[in-house]
C-alpha cells in the first residue's frame, strides 16, 4: 500500500477560499478600469466614425462631382449621409459600403452612433459638401458619453474635420 504525504492530498478548504478571496479582490480593483476604458473607447470611436463620413462625404463630393450631405439627428443619435442632392442628374457610381451605416435608399446611408453616446443639441445639423469639398457651413459636434467624457468634431468651411477631447470622463 502507497501512503501519501500531507502534499499529495490536495488544498484544504481554507487555501481554496483565500484563492477565491484573492481573485475576487483582483476583479474588484480591475473591473472598473475595464468599464472606464471601454467607455472611453466607444466615445473615442463615436468621434473617429463621424469624422471619417464627413471626410468621406468631402472626398467623395470632389471625386463624384456632386452635392453630399450629412445630417445629424441630436434626438436618435444618428446621421445621414446622402449623396446627389441637387438630384439634378442620376448617380453615376455604386456608393462605397460605410462603416457603422446601413443603406436605406439607394443614395441615403443611415450610421447609428455606439450606445451610450449622444449628440449634443445645439451643434451642427446639416452639411453639404459642394464639389469642390467646400461646406455649407462651418460648426462642431459635441458628443458625450455616460461618463460625461465629451469629444468635439469641428468643421470648417474649406471642408477640413478635426478632432478633440474636450473633458475627461468622470470615473
Amino acid at each position: 500500500m502507497l501512503r501519501r504525504t500531507r502534499w499529495e492530498r490536495g488544498y484544504t478548504l481554507v487555501e481554496a477560499l483565500v484563492l477565491v478571496g484573492l481573485i475576487g479582490a483582483i476583479l474588484a480593483v480591475a473591473l472598473p478600469a475595464f468599464y472606464r476604458m471601454l467607455q472611453a473607447y466607444r466615445i473615442q470611436m463615436a468621434a473617429q466614425q463621424i469624422t471619417t463620413s464627413l471626410r468621406f462625404a468631402r472626398n467623395a463630393a470632389v471625386k463624384q462631382k456632386m452635392q453630399y450631405q450629412v445630417t445629424f439627428d441630436s434626438g436618435a443619435d444618428n446621421y445621414r449621409i446622402e449623396y446627389n442632392v441637387s438630384r439634378s442628374s442620376p448617380p453615376s457610381f455604386v456608393d462605397y459600403p460605410h462603416p457603422g451605416c446601413t443603406s436605406l435608399l439607394s443614395d441615403t446611408r443611415t450610421c447609428t452612433l455606439p450606445p451610450k453616446i449622444d449628440i449634443k443639441s445645439g451643434g451642427l445639423s446639416s452639411v453639404i459638401f459642394d464639389s469642390r469639398g467646400a461646406a455649407s457651413t462651418s460648426g462642431n459636434i459635441d458628443l458625450v458619453g455616460t461618463d460625461l467624457a465629451e469629444y468635439r468634431v469641428s468643421l470648417a468651411i474649406t471642408g477640413a474635420v478635426t478632432t478633440t477631447k474636450t473633458r475627461e470622463g468622470i470615473y
